[in-house]
């Protein structure tokens, strides 16, 4: 069945040639090994460059081989049971085909189907064809020969092979790299892969004969030509090097014509925009789409032999230019296709050719870095949430549905946006008036990210944000995605600040990337580190700068795309709830205690300390501690209760010095079994919990420093806990870092690199939680001392730096971290930010409390 398969074309051309009475002189070509089809030397006959027609056609036509003359059959065999190896030997030639691949020239083809590879090892070179598979579609990306072995038609067999697997697997071929474009286009015996019937005339089939018999008197003008050949060029084994095919100067252009057809079993609809054919490459991409698409709808047709379909299957398919300047064309492609069912299948595509290339821009090739896709991927997963939430927002629905509505949308689009270029392979530039690239509109079909009622759905995505992540190859592409005014306006700012580019001064920077104002503009405070992080910049002094910028407010001018987006997240769901409360831990605190130990000093208490009468980080520690434990009032022979307990130290410095009992919680494993040693022998049970499970009496209770990973869906549920594990005439202390405005969400950086699901508390959302619970008793304020405490750990951690492990603190953690040190330092000496100790009482104290300082 394989042999009749591949050997279909060659037999209808002697049936034809039978009856145009020229059948021997066919024949004679046949067993003289000039033309033929099915397995055997990939060789290539190169007659003189670009003189005809048959020149382009034959071109790389194989060699016609019977395994009597040394080829062996294909095989297959299991590899260690995971790996399938399709064998195709290549025996020495001693075919006509001589000249090209030369005698003592023998290799195998094997065929790697889990990493979807087909390699050739020629005298210790190894040749090689990538494809991946998609829907049913084999979509061929890439092509290898290395220069030693180049020019004997290895390239050729390998398509040739990936062709056939291609065949008996029945995918249709995409050729997504120009080598086995050109192939394709040669070589008419393998357009049936594209699925399209050829058409003539009025666009009717052209059917096998009519197909044949055209070949016939190709092939044979080809042997009438061959023997006054010149000799082989070396342009197609520099295109074979290369793993290239570049489009011949003087090709023809295409003549795409419109197809309707209208019968009983099927309608077929396909347009092309005039002009197209200008363009030969793009021209054949959007052929082989419309082959590709006509291709499915034969195959269902012929699932039904001779029946017809219930009413005629549909193929509606228009192309449309969208964009045409010297840099870029850009097409669309929209339709569907139905085969039966309650809906047909929709068909888009984008297209956006490179005149001056000669080459199609990918997704793949305009963004190469894994970073990049996950900016663009989070870009428009929340574009998408927030319009789906918009949408849902103004329907009647209870808050239940509402919540698993949009989870259920939040986990399509989530999928459907994963950070891989295959997810944004469709995508179409906008420009302004003057042809500049503003956008990236990224196009998806139903299903990809949302139910088919939603139709097609687009994101745009700004050049801003685009740019820090375009590879550099298309960086300046004329009229492309750079925005000149870029730099003109992050300058003008930083300016407003008193801050200077490549400046003296302890508040300015040095810029060392370009990409670094756009990414900035894009992407604000989120943009300002995760560039600090790479290396684009560094400041004199990094704090200062910081500072600088929070004095000028310019962190509430530029606000990137997330945090519109953190904010609504934070809006509609609870980013505290179940296992997301143990997120922190794992990603923070869990960090390494040889970290913490560096830097926190003698006692490992992550909090702001009290420097009011200390003159030293520790004593700072100290005097916070014993002030906790002062302003609770505690006694000999007390049970308290720390929720967020970290390694253990408040715990111990109250038993030890005011001969309490306790119980610590906390989300941190490594915290949890710090503080389990550090207390041993000390009345101290320390828990890894969720503070909302508790539910026993205590006397006191205190909180240092967790209450920013409450988040303010639950400060209610704190406040309850805390009130029902407190006694009547107990007290609770708060402490906890506080915001000067009420808000949703934390900053994007801190976000996403130190604190996720952190947020910082106002003043207003406190009160609120705690009224009707509690009784304010005192509210103090020390938040100028976090910034002594921060530079305090920066000086410690730098101290201690070459000492700790540098696999696990590389320099790209060591630039995050100063960042997180020198942000949170600007952001309390700027008194953005406070720090708040809160002492409340269930009933109120009898007589009034009076506040220790």
């Amino acid at each position: 069945m394989e042999q009749a398969g591949e050997h279909f074309l060659a037999d209808a051309l002697e049936r034809l040639v039978f009856g145009l009475s020229l059948h021997g002189q066919l024949q004679q070509a046949l067993q003289q090994g000039v033309i033929g089809i099915g397995m055997g030397i990939a060789g290539v006959h190169r007659g003189p460059p670009r003189q005809s027609a048959w020149s382009t056609v034959a071109r790389g036509m194989p060699a016609w081989r019977t395994p009597a003359e040394g080829l062996a059959p294909v095989q297959a065999s299991r590899d260690h049971g995971a790996r399938l190896r399709t064998i195709h030997a290549v025996a020495a030639g001693d075919s006509p085909m001589a000249s090209v691949t030369p005698p003592g020239l023998a290799y195998e083809v094997e065929h790697d189907q889990v990493n979807h590879r087909f390699t050739a090892r020629v005298r210790g070179q190894v040749a090689l064809l990538d494809y991946q598979i998609k829907r049913r579609r084999m979509v061929i990306t890439h092509t290898e020969v290395p220069e030693p072995i180049a020019g004997r038609g290895i390239a050729g067999e390998l398509t040739r092979v990936a062709l056939r697997f291609a065949r008996e697997q029945k995918y249709k071929v995409v050729p997504a790299c120009a080598y086995a474009e050109a192939f394709l286009q040669r070589h008419e015996e393998y357009h049936d892969l594209l699925g399209i019937p050829m058409k003539i005339g009025n666009n009717r089939p052209l059917h096998a004969s009519v197909l044949a018999g055209a070949m016939g008197v190709l092939l044979l003008a080809g042997c009438q030509r061959e023997n006054e050949a010149a000799p082989a060029t070396d342009a197609a084994p520099a295109a074979e090097a290369t793993g290239t095919a570049e489009t011949p100067a003087a090709e023809a252009p295409l003549d795409l014509r419109d197809v309707i057809e209208n019968n009983e079993r099927e309608v077929v609809g396909i347009s092309y925009p005039a002009g197209i054919d200008r363009y030969p490459g793009l021209a054949r991409a959007l052929q082989a789409y419309a082959t590709s698409a006509r291709g499915d709808l034969q195959q269902a047709l012929d699932g039904l032999g001779n029946d017809k379909p219930t009413m005629p299957y549909e193929l509606s398919l228009s192309f449309e230019k969208l964009l045409e300047t010297p840099q870029l064309v850009v097409v669309s492609a929209d339709g569907s296709r139905y085969t039966g069912g309650a809906h047909g299948e929709p068909l888009v595509a984008r297209f956006v050719w490179l005149p001056a290339q000669q080459q199609m821009l990918s997704a793949d090739k305009l963004v190469t870095d894994a970073k990049g896709w996950k900016a663009i991927s989070d870009f428009v997963a929340d574009q998408l949430r927030e319009r789906v939430a918009t949408r849902l927002s103004g329907e009647d629905m209870d808050p239940s549905q509402l919540q698993e509505s949009l989870r259920n949308a939040s986990r399509m689009i989530a999928d459907g946006t994963g950070p891989q270029a295959d997810n944004f392979s469709q995508f179409q530039p906008l420009t302004d008036d003057k042809g500049q690239i503003t956008a990236l509109r990224f196009v998806f079909p139903p299903y990809q990210v949302g139910p088919y009622s939603d139709g097609t759905q687009t994101a745009d995505v700004p050049a801003s944000v685009l740019l820090p992540h375009v590879a550099k190859d298309y960086v300046e592409l004329r009229g492309g995605v750079v925005d000149t005014g870029l730099q003109e306006r992050v300058t003008g700012l930083l300016h407003e600040a008193g801050i200077q580019i490549d400046g003296t001064r302890p508040q300015d920077i040095q810029v060392h990337d370009p990409r670094f104002f756009a990414r900035v503009m894009a992407h604000g405070s989120l943009g300002l580190g995760e560039s600090y992080m790479d290396g684009w910049w560094d400041g004199n002094v990094l704090d200062e700068f910081l500072f600088q910028l929070m004095q000028a407010h310019l962190d509430e001018r530029v606000h990137g795309w997330r945090e519109v987006a953190d904010a609504l997240k934070a809006r509609l769901f609870n980013l505290q709830a179940g296992q997301r409360s143990y997120e922190v831990g794992r990603r923070h605190y869990d960090l390494g205690n040889d970290l913490y130990q560096a830097m926190l000093g003698q006692r490992l208490v992550y909090s702001c300390g009290y420097w009011r009468n200390a003159n030293d980080l520790d004593a700072a520690q100290e005097a916070k501690l014993d002030l906790v434990c002062r302003k609770l009032g505690l006694r000999p022979g007390q049970r308290v209760l720390d929720i967020g307990c970290g390694w253990g130290e408040a715990l111990k410095f109250a038993a030890e010095r005011y001969g309490v009992s306790g119980v610590g919680v906390t989300i941190s494993q490594e915290q949890a079994d710090y503080a389990r040693e550090l207390c041993a022998g000390l009345p101290i049970e320390i828990r890894l919990q969720d503070y909302r499970e508790l539910d026993e009496p205590f006397d006191a209770v205190f909180s240092i420093g967790m209450f920013e990973h409450v988040g303010d869906k639950n400060y209610r549920s704190f406040f309850d806990v805390a009130r029902r594990c407190l006694s009547p005439r107990g007290l609770l202390l708060l402490h906890t870092i506080g915001s000067n405005v009420s808000r949703h969400r934390t900053d994007p950086w801190i976000a996403r690199y130190i604190f996720p699901n952190s947020m910082l508390p106002s003043a207003a959302q406190i009160s609120r939680a705690f009224e009707g619970r509690f009784v304010l008793e005192d509210w103090h304020n020390f938040g100028t001392d976090y910034d002594l405490t921060l530079q305090a750990w920066r000086r410690n951690v730098e101290a201690a730096w070459p000492t700790l492990d540098a696999q696990r603190y590389d320099e790209g953690f060591r630039r995050l971290w100063r960042f997180y040190l020198a942000g949170s330092m600007a952001t309390f000496r700027s008194r953005h930010a406070q720090l708040w100790q809160l002492v409340l009482s269930p009933l109120g104290v009898p007589g009034g409390y009076v506040a220790p300082r």
